[in-house]
C-alpha cells in the first residue's frame, strides 16, 4: 500500500509539471521515478506529443511496456500536429480501438496537413460518431480552404454550436471578403468574443467602410493590439493620416506591425521627412527595426527623389541597426540611383547584392534596363540584359527592353 501511495504521489507531481509548463523538469522527475506504471507513461508521452518533433514521442511509445487507447491517440495527436499525415495514416489503422477523440484527432490531421478537404470530408462521413469538436474541425478546414458554402451547410447541420464554430465561420467570410455575410453572423451570434470583434472590424475595414467599423471599435467591450492596430490601418488606407496618427498616439502599446503600418501610410503618401521621422519615434520607444520598416523610409525618400537620404538610409540598414538588405531594398536603392543618371552606381550596387538575394528572378536587373534605355546608354543595357536572361532566358520583360536597347546607336 504504502508503493501504491508513492506511486499516486509521484504521478500527480508528474503530472504538474508537465502542465505547468516545465518539459524538461517533468522528463527528469519521471527518469527519477522509482516505479512507473501506464498512467506515468501517457503523462510524458503527452508531453512529447505536444511538440513539433514527433521522434521524442515515438521513442517513448516504442519503450512503453503496454499501451492503452489513451497511449495510441497521444501519439496519433503526435503525427498529426507535426503534420506527418503518412505516419498518423498507418498509426490510426494499426489501431484495434478507436473513440471519438482519436477520429477527431485523424481528422484534425487532414485539415491542417494541407490535405485534400475532400479526404478530410470522408473521414468525417465515416466517424460512427461525432462531437462539437469534430464538427468545428471539418467546418474548420472548409474555412481555410476558401470552400464557404460548405463550411455553411455544415454550421447549420452542427447539433449545437459554440463560440469557436460561430468565430471560425465568421473568420471564413471575412477573409475571403464575404463581409455582408460575415456581419450577418457577427449580428446573430449569442456571444462574441474579442477576437470576434477585431475579426468583424478588419473585415469592414478592409472592405472601405470606416464607419462601421468605426462603429465596431466603438462598441467592442475590450480592444487587443489587433483591434487598435486593424482601426489603423483602416484610417491609413483610406488617407486619413492625421486619424491614424491619432490613433498610434492613443494605443496604449505599440508593436511593430502597428508602426510598419503607419509608416508604409506615411510612406505611400510621398512624405519622406515624415516617415524618417516617425521611424526615429519608433526607435525611441525601443522597437527594434526590421527589414519592412526600413524599407517604408527607403521607399519614401526613393520616391522622394532624395537621393543622398536614400543611399544614406541604405547604407544604415547594416551599419547602424544590424540588418541586412534584402532583394526589395536593393532594388529601391538602385531605383533610385538609376533615376539619378547614375548608371554605373547603380549598376555597382545591383552586382554588390549578395547571391542569396537575387535568387532567380531577374526583377532586380529590369530597373537598370529600363534606366539605360530612357538615357540610351545601350552599353550598360547590354551588359545588365546578359545578366537578367542569363538568370531568367524566357523572361519577356527582359526581351522587351532588349529589344528597345537594339534601336540605340552603341
Amino acid at each position: 500500500m504504502p508503493h501504491a501511495n508513492n506511486l499516486v504521489a509521484h504521478n500527480a507531481m508528474l503530472s504538474a509539471y508537465a502542465q505547468h509548463g516545465h518539459p524538461q523538469q517533468a522528463m527528469d522527475f519521471f527518469a527519477s521515478m522509482p516505479e512507473r506504471d501506464l498512467i506515468s507513461w501517457n503523462t510524458v508521452l503527452d508531453l512529447s506529443s505536444s511538440t513539433k518533433y514527433p521522434a521524442n514521442a515515438k521513442l517513448i511509445f516504442e519503450t512503453m511496456p503496454e499501451w492503452n487507447l489513451v497511449s495510441w491517440t497521444a501519439m496519433l495527436a503526435a503525427y498529426a500536429q507535426s503534420g506527418h499525415l503518412h505516419e498518423a495514416r498507418e498509426l490510426f489503422a494499426a489501431m484495434e480501438e478507436r473513440d471519438v477523440v482519436s477520429w477527431t484527432v485523424m481528422l484534425t490531421a487532414y485539415t491542417q496537413a494541407g490535405s485534400s478537404i475532400a479526404e478530410a470530408r470522408g473521414l468525417f462521413d465515416a466517424m460512427p460518431e461525432r462531437n462539437l469538436v469534430s464538427w468545428t474541425v471539418i467546418l474548420a478546414g472548409y474555412a481555410h480552404s476558401g470552400e464557404i458554402d460548405q463550411a455553411r451547410e455544415i454550421f447549420s447541420a452542427m447539433p449545437e454550436k459554440n463560440l469557436v464554430s460561430w468565430t471560425a465561420l465568421l473568420t471564413a467570410c471575412t477573409r475571403r471578403g464575404r463581409v455582408e455575410e460575415s456581419r450577418a453572423v457577427f449580428d446573430a451570434m449569442p456571444e462574441r468574443s474579442l477576437f470576434a470583434y477585431t475579426a468583424i472590424l478588419a473585415g469592414h475595414a478592409q472592405d472601405g467602410d470606416l464607419d462601421r467599423a468605426k462603429g465596431v471599435f466603438d462598441e467592442m467591450p475590450g480592444r487587443g493590439i489587433a483591434a487598435w492596430t486593424a482601426m489603423l490601418v483602416a484610417y491609413a488606407r483610406r488617407g486619413h493620416l492625421s486619424k491614424a496618427r491619432a490613433l498610434l498616439l492613443a494605443m496604449p502599446e505599440r508593436d511593430i506591425i502597428s508602426w510598419s503600418s503607419m509608416l508604409a501610410a506615411v510612406a505611400h503618401s510621398g512624405d519622406s521627412s515624415g516617415a524618417a521621422r516617425l521611424f526615429q519615434w519608433m526607435q525611441m520607444e525601443g522597437v527594434a527595426a526590421e527589414r519592412a520598416s526600413l524599407l517604408c523610409v527607403l521607399v519614401a525618400v526613393s520616391d522622394a527623389g532624395d537621393l543622398a537620404s536614400g543611399c544614406r538610409w541604405f547604407a544604415s540598414m547594416e551599419l547602424d541597426y544590424g540588418v541586412a538588405p534584402g532583394r526589395i531594398h536593393y532594388c529601391c536603392v538602385v531605383d533610385l540611383i538609376s533615376r539619378a543618371g547614375r548608371l554605373d552606381e547603380a549598376e555597382e550596387v545591383a552586382l554588390g547584392m549578395p547571391v542569396e538575394e537575387r535568387g532567380e528572378s531577374p526583377d532586380w536587373c529590369l530597373c537598370l534596363l529600363g534606366a539605360a534605355g530612357s538615357q540610351n546608354d545601350a552599353r550598360a543595357g547590354a551588359r545588365v540584359a546578359r545578366a537578367a536572361l542569363e538568370m531568367d532566358p524566357g523572361s519577356s520583360q527582359s526581351f522587351v527592353l532588349l529589344e528597345k536597347l537594339c534601336g540605340l546607336s552603341v
